[in-house]
């Protein structure tokens, strides 16, 4: 397996090898075409200039981007002003703290119930946190909006519609909901920022592709390359062997999307 040479933007997680950010960055670099600095949790607090610094330079060196994955349990359309408040202020803080890499997108999950298709008190919500969040960031534009399992997709629309947010399109999210990805994805690929592609199986995301029927990831590919999509196509497998395997397998069903 060499490296990536094709037009593909293909990125990977920073958590492949059971170890911090930066080593996994170093082995990764040189390969993957973008790496998605998962910044789940700040608990144990933030990342360090030093650490922000050296992942900068190291995407200068081997010439890949970064996607900037937020926590995962900002509560930024939350009812409680409170707990919305403190989302707000975590978010911008970890913007901050990541900017010297300068993302191609900083990746978002809005938690709570959407209200469907109609603009409501959730998109209001959401709406205002986003800009909040867009003031640290500096462009709507690089917040990329996640689907995620807890509601439909269709929840988001109408923030795509009425703000220019992009989107990030999780398809073992939609496999995990029980939903064909392919319409969705031909629907709202052009709003789309980054894609994430992870198998789905025994009630688990986040698995080998091996576990996707190859027939619909052929479709996927297929898509990405007919649209000449420019963003991130993460294969977000946090793991050695499940994220290599996915790997030769999007480069063998790549090889021949562009064979055909």
């Amino acid at each position: 397996m060499g490296k990536w040479s094709s037009a593909l933007r293909l990125g990977s997680p920073s958590y492949v090898y059971p170890d911090d950010v930066v080593p996994n960055v170093r082995r990764l670099a040189g390969l993957v075409q973008d790496i998605e600095w998962l910044v789940f949790e700040v608990d144990y607090g933030l990342p360090g200039p030093e650490v922000a610094a050296e992942l900068a330079r190291l995407g200068e060196a081997y010439g890949h981007s970064y996607t900037v994955h937020l926590p995962l349990d900002l509560a930024l359309a939350a009812e409680d002003e409170l707990a919305r408040a403190t989302s707000v202020e975590t978010a911008r803080r970890v913007i901050a703290a990541t900017r010297a890499v300068q993302p191609w997108a900083y990746v978002v999950h809005i938690q709570g119930e959407g209200s469907g298709e109609v603009w409501g008190p959730w998109h209001e919500r959401a709406a205002e946190a986003l800009g909040a969040l867009a003031e640290e960031a500096g462009d709507l534009r690089l917040l990329a909006v996640e689907n995620v399992p807890r509601y439909p997709a269709e929840h988001l629309w109408p923030l795509a519609e009425r703000l220019p947010v992009s989107l990030c399109l999780d398809v073992g999210h939609l496999l995990r909901q029980g939903r064909a990805p392919l319409p969705v994805l031909e629907a709202h690929l052009a709003r789309a920022r980054a894609l994430h592609l992870h198998g789905y199986a025994e009630g688990r995301d986040h698995r080998s592709l091996a576990a996707m029927d190859q027939g619909l990831l052929l479709q996927l590919l297929r898509l990405v390359w007919r649209r000449r999509f420019a963003g991130v196509v993460t294969i977000e497998c946090f793991g050695v062997e499940p994220f290599f395997e996915s790997w030769d397998l999007v480069e063998g069903l790549w090889r021949r999307v562009q064979d055909d």
